[in-house]
């Protein structure tokens, strides 16, 4: 009941460390009253003191007053019931008397309220219990998060799965819908070109139109999605924008014709003869705003015009105007029209046909490049599309620009190409353009098929496509490529609906996408055909005497009077486009075509006519006749010597 030894300051330090709420005050033994007290050496804030009215108290005390008259002790007394009214909480308490003070009569009273502390017990297991579920609910947290994250990735790998999927159905429907589509407008071409009766003309327009409307909407589609995912990139190659403005002019012209329409292609001589981009995706963006143009002009037509709007020593920016006088685009759609599948009228696709995404793409290719566009349009009277793009400049090379210009002869005879293509209308189309101009052609359906056909013959040209029925032909042209250098082997050319085969690291001469026509075709393969068999250079004599029919005196007669002139006019066509005189230009090559017809000259004939068709159809043709001045002023001299060669030789057999 009593600890002697027990001193206020350690009771008070024991409560005050375990948070015991405790009434403390003042009793006077021996004539039992009682005070407040204030210890100010002790934490005032953990204690609470009582009144002296605490007489529920007193009859306690005065119990105990003889003990502690004749005792100075501590005196501890549990587990008490002390109802009292200042500390309504407390229903079972301690009380501890101690020796307080000098007076040997002090004491003072400490209750000591256990349910307070029970409370505060509770109320530290319920924290416990409290911070138990929160780390609970953290730890079920995390690993909601991890469940979370586990789907994610599970989510993504379905997706990856999903866009593979989606890509390996794309390469289906480019083979097995561009494919044939292709086949039906090459063979739609060359049945235009046979007699055929006015009901029969009709009858394959109308399929030649309705498979290329098929063609467009097959390319728009597969090039959005190859742009959604990634696919297309940029290559950097130098090329010449005058080149492509011609390029898009020949692919344009039937289409205008067939509408009425004029179409007029300016390129400002500013602009540098050779810059480094990707000639491939400004001709795609040229042709599908001027493919636009031309679907919604009615009457009127097409101007593209190319404009240098910076340049520095690096880099170089062209503005290109794509300009129509057709029905326009309303004010409120300006904003939109290059979303997908938006198009400028709400009956745009009744009308017109059409996906709505030949913006879109336009735009996209135009911001990978670095570029911008934008529209200027009025309702009924056109519309105006500028592009700006960014290219870097390249060192001028005539040998390039030679090389786009070069004519691809009608006649090719001797050259024997191996044809690997297992679309039947594709292959008999290919076939059939490559013969008539005197190519021989061999058909493979099989990668199997044209190994046996190479290892048996000699090809100058292979061509190509990627998927046969058997496999692709990679193995096939790996085993081509590791040939050693002192084996030939024939020129490779693939024509393929896919991008993705120059991620094989073949070695390809030429990549032709499997959509073009005949004289696109013909363009890209132009280089190739050059190189593997260059344009006969030798005047046939035999030619001459079937011009003269035999009559030998009339053929020297004619070769007396074609050699000076060709030697005056040379000379003067080497003044007149060094002073920039076009019109005498145009007038001394009207006067040389007549003797490159006669000569049977196919070269010298192709670059008189180039010649005519620049100053007639360019509005700035001085930079553009450059590499065919030059290549006139070189064939003359070598055709003159030639013509000498024959003339001594007539005057050696006339004179015997």
């Amino acid at each position: 009941m009593s600890s002697p030894k027990a001193s206020l300051a350690e009771f008070l330090n024991k409560f005050l460390e375990e948070q015991i709420q405790y009434l403390g005050f003042q009793f006077h033994a021996k004539t039992g009253s009682i005070e407040a007290i204030h210890p100010e050496h002790l934490v005032a804030k953990a204690i609470q003191f009582a009144p002296a009215n605490l007489y529920e108290l007193i009859p306690l005390l005065l119990s105990l007053q003889d003990t502690l008259l004749t005792q100075r002790k501590t005196i501890s007394i549990p587990n008490v019931n002390l109802p009292i009214a200042q500390l309504s909480a407390i229903e079972v308490a301690n009380l501890h008397i101690l020796p307080y003070g000098r007076s040997k009569y002090s004491y003072v009273c400490l209750v000591e309220n256990l349910s307070h502390h029970a409370k505060w017990l509770q109320n530290m297991q319920q924290s416990a219990h409290d911070s138990s579920i929160y780390n609970e609910l953290l730890l079920a947290n995390e690993k909601i998060l991890k469940l979370e994250k586990e789907n994610l990735e599970l989510r993504n790998r379905e997706l990856e799965q999903m866009q593979a999927f989606k890509n390996r159905l794309y390469a289906a429907i480019a083979h097995e819908l561009r494919n044939p589509t292709q086949g039906i407008i090459g063979l739609a071409e060359l049945i235009q070109e046979e007699p055929l009766s006015a009901k029969q003309t009709e009858y394959i327009k109308s399929i030649y139109r309705a498979a290329l409307h098929m063609q467009t909407l097959l390319n728009d589609f597969l090039d959005y999605s190859k742009l959604e995912a990634g696919e297309i990139s940029l290559v950097q190659q130098p090329f010449s924008i005058q080149d492509i403005l011609n390029h898009l002019e020949l692919s344009l012209l039937k289409a205008t014709q067939e509408k009425g329409l004029f179409l007029r292609i300016y390129v400002s001589a500013s602009i540098p003869p050779v810059v480094i981009g990707d000639s491939a995706r400004l001709l795609q963006i040229l042709y599908n705003l001027a493919g636009n143009a031309i679907k919604f002009t009615e009457k009127g037509g097409i101007s593209i015009e190319a404009y240098l709007d910076a340049i520095d020593a690096e880099r170089c920016r062209v503005r290109l105007e794509i300009k129509d006088t057709g029905i326009g685009i309303p004010p409120e759609k300006l904003q939109t029209i290059f979303e997908p599948y938006k198009q400028a009228h709400d009956d745009t696709y009744l009308r017109f046909g059409g996906t709505g995404l030949g913006l879109a793409i336009v735009k996209e290719l135009v911001e990978r490049m670095g570029g911008s566009i934008q529209v200027q349009s009025k309702v009924e009277r056109g519309s105006t599309f500028i592009v700006l793009l960014p290219f870097k400049m390249a060192e001028i090379s005539a040998n390039l620009l030679e090389e786009d210009l070069s004519p691809v002869p009608e006649d090719f005879h001797g050259i024997r190409t191996l044809l690997a293509e297992d679309n039947p209308a594709i292959s008999l189309y290919l076939q059939k353009i490559l013969e008539k101009r005197g190519i021989h052609v061999d058909v493979a359906t099989s990668v199997a098929q044209a190994s046996k056909l190479l290892e048996k013959n000699t090809y100058q040209l292979l061509l190509c496509d990627w998927h046969l029925s058997d496999g692709t032909v990679e193995p096939l042209l790996k085993k081509l490529f590791a040939q050693q250098q002192d084996q030939p082997r024939p020129a490779v050319v693939l024509i393929s609906a896919s991008e993705k085969v120059n991620e094989h690291g073949l070695a390809f001469d030429a990549i032709i996408p499997k959509h073009f026509n005949e004289s696109q075709f013909f363009h890209s393969l132009s280089p190739i055909l050059k190189r593997i068999r260059p344009f006969p250079r030798l005047i046939s004599f035999e030619h001459l005497l079937e011009y003269t029919q035999h009559d030998e005196e009339l053929l020297l007669s004619i070769l007396s009077s074609i050699i000076p002139d060709l030697e005056l006019k040379n000379e003067a066509l080497k003044k007149a486009y060094a002073s920039k005189l076009t019109r005498k230009i145009g007038e001394i090559v009207h006067q040389v075509k007549p003797i490159a017809q006669i000569l049977g000259y196919e070269e010298f004939i192709y670059h008189v006519e180039k010649v005519n068709f620049i100053l007639n159809n360019q509005l700035n043709p001085h930079l553009r006749l450059k590499p065919h001045i030059k290549k006139i002023q070189e064939i003359i001299p070598e055709v003159i010597a030639e013509l000498k060669h024959y003339q001594k030789q007539l005057k050696d057999m006339l004179s015997l």
